[in-house]
């Protein structure tokens, strides 16, 4: 049965990657990103997993290539990870990219030869933004580090505070990095704590 995330994911996806389906397409990464790619995207050319720890693996079904193999069989590489990891990831694999290979995150968002993403919203004003946010009933935010400031050096520090508070005998810290280290860092809250 496929759940309310995997559905608004899967939506997501084709909405963004419908004009690709002629492609052939290795996915970069092992993680939740690419779990959910590979389990409920159906009718893309799916060739192989792009995976330096995991060459000659196989994931999901999916042989695991080093980027020097895969991009001689592809003409579409997606970089399933967060958005802050996509860059980092694009500037490593760039050397191997030769100009007919598209890169995109998992979002749809290309990369372009010098890593800069295509995001829409860079290219914006304040002005031209305020007339699109105006225009919707309801507007979304990511809350931490968007909305609210978080009062403590790292993310991750929150975890030691909350251990803290429950008197110390729960290694809540511990349990809670390791269930997101898991899933990759790229987890829903549900997926982390079910952990």
């Amino acid at each position: 049965m496929v759940d309310s995330d995997s559905v608004k994911f899967l939506a997501t996806f084709e909405r963004s990657f419908y004009k690709y389906k002629e492609h052939k397409i290795a996915i970069y990464g092992t993680g939740i990103i690419a779990k959910h790619i590979i389990n409920y995207v159906l009718g893309y050319n799916f060739e192989c997993v792009i995976d330096r720890n995991h060459t000659g693996e196989s994931f999901m079904g999916l042989p695991v290539l080093s980027i020097s193999d895969a991009v001689k069989n592809v003409n579409l590489i997606i970089i399933a990870a967060t958005t802050k990891n996509a860059h980092i990831i694009f500037n490593r694999i760039k050397p191997y990219l030769n100009p007919e290979i598209l890169v995109l995150d998992s979002r749809g968002l290309y990369y372009d030869t010098q890593g800069r993403c295509n995001n829409p919203y860079w290219n914006e004003t304040s002005e031209s933004l305020k007339r699109q946010i105006a225009a919707y009933d309801v507007i979304s935010f990511d809350i931490f580090d968007t909305l609210i400031m978080r009062k403590i050096l790292r993310p991750r520090d929150l975890f030691d505070l909350v251990e803290r508070d429950l008197g110390g005998e729960i290694p809540f810290a511990k349990w809670r990095i390791e269930s997101e280290s898991c899933l990759n860092g790229v987890g829903t809250f549900d997926e982390i704590y079910d952990d």
